[in-house]
């Protein structure tokens, strides 16, 4: 059976690698899980009680600065 050597640091960085991508993909995830989603039919409810959302570009709104 042959025998591979690595660096240590190569081995490491390596890892840190993996371990970093592994946790971004969990925090995705996470953040996908915690957004709010209605269905077609909630969402014309909402735009049937607040008014459509096109419609807030066009007005002005005043801006507090803090």
């Amino acid at each position: 059976m042959p025998v591979v050597q690595m660096d240590a640091n190569l081995l490491k960085e390596m890892l840190k690698g993996v371990v970093k991508e592994a946790i971004q993909d969990e925090i995705l995830k996470l953040k996908l899980s915690l957004l709010p989603l209605v269905s077609d039919r909630e969402m014309e409810e909402i735009n049937r009680d607040v008014g459509d959302p096109k419609k807030f570009e066009e007005e002005e709104f005043e801006t507090l600065e803090l």
